[in-house]
């Protein structure tokens, strides 16, 4: 708490570094530990979010028992002479660790997005950096990296897989890129998924979402852009992704319009101005509940044509009748489970809506 607290105090980036360098000695649980809460208190927008400091105490899950840490997971420390290049700028034909940047994509809200390859394999990579402000900010960019180190450690097949994390020449995260389109292109495309493989690829989600909750990250922007659906010798896959990459992820061309009711996938207490901390995973699982619904039947329960009649919805937590009218029975339950105003009424975990969907799908 005091090395946390004294670190606070320091608003220089470099300056803080040298300073956790002295005070952690070497420690690297502790100056993992400390990045996480530093990260925690800058609660920037964007992603995956940072959990409550509680759930980073001793014994907390944070990945799989046994996770390798990756090149860049280990504790911030640069080398000599690394601030030289702190403010330069990423470019095309330029490198990220073993990826060689080819092109610059639609920015995601914080940062921006290449499209690029690995060395040795040469498969296709994304790899999202900061924008220079918030690189330059020490709370945004350690939240930041701490994020893409927690994501590195949950190696799970619902999640794209993460090639590397860097410093510079900006703070950045590589992702390998996928095959298929989100659920938005696959919707706005007229497709529409048979009622047989959405119970499936809906557990394929909730484990998904259940592998972040207990890596120690909440999404928070659950909804049908950042569900990537298989395609090809992908079919029956589905990844999870990050808001604002899963069209560069799946290489989409950028032509579909992003689905316009968004505010439609996120919980009451979310969008009407109610206190949302403690942070925790329970909005997550209200999203997941409108996803799924989509998956059956192309809408979320609480579609309007304006923004204020998905408020009005949202605040009287009145899902559209022609919409659960549509859902099977056992999906339509559980629906309703995960939609409780109250998120002490909904299910305890995303792992509880794994089991209650494996149990449909067998059936």
């Amino acid at each position: 708490r005091e090395v946390c607290l004294r670190a606070l105090d320091l608003a220089d980036p470099a300056e803080r570094r040298r300073f956790l360098d002295r005070a952690c000695a070497g420690d690297a649980t502790l100056r993992d530990g400390i990045e996480r809460l530093l990260a925690w208190h800058a609660r920037g927008k964007g992603w995956f979010e940072e959990p409550l400091p509680e759930r980073l105490a001793p014994g907390a899950p944070v990945g799989p028992a046994g996770a390798p840490r990756l090149a860049g997971s280990r504790a911030a420390v640069p080398p000599p002479g690394a601030d030289d290049d702190a403010g330069s700028e990423p470019r095309v034909g330029g490198r990220f660790g073993g990826v060689t940047l080819l092109g610059e994509l639609p920015g995601s809200p914080f940062g921006r997005v290449f499209a690029g390859h690995a060395e040795g394999d040469g498969r296709g990579v994304v790899v999202k950096m900061l924008d220079a402000p918030l690189d330059a900010d020490p709370g945004a960019r350690g939240r930041f990296l701490a994020t893409a180190r927690r994501l590195m450690s949950l190696p799970h097949a619902g999640l794209p897989r993460v090639v590397a994390v860097e410093e510079r020449p900006r703070a950045g995260i590589a992702f390998a890129a996928v095959e298929g389109a989100s659920l938005a292109e696959r919707s706005a495309g007229g497709a529409s998924l048979p009622h047989g493989d959405v119970a499936s690829l809906g557990k394929a989600l909730a484990a998904a979402l259940a592998a972040v909750h207990e890596g120690g990250l909440v999404h928070r922007a659950l909804g049908p852009e950042v569900v990537i659906v298989g395609s090809g010798g992908a079919a029956g896959r589905v990844w999870l992704a990050d808001t604002g990459l899963a069209h560069a992820l799946a290489g989409a061309d950028g032509r579909v319009e992003p689905y316009r009711a968004w505010p439609a996938f996120l919980a009451p207490e979310q969008v009407l101005g109610a206190a949302i901390d403690p942070l925790d995973h329970r909005p997550d699982l209200f999203a997941l509940g409108c996803v799924l619904a989509f998956l059956a039947t192309g809408r979320s329960p609480f579609d309007s044509p304006s923004r204020d009649g998905v408020l009005r919805r949202l605040h009287d937590v009145e899902p559209r009748p022609e919409v659960m009218e549509r859902l099977p029975a056992g999906l339509a339950e559980l629906v309703v489970d995960l939609l409780q105003a109250d998120p002490r009424n909904r299910p305890a975990s995303a792992s509880v809506v794994v089991a209650r969907l494996d149990a449909l799908a067998g059936g």
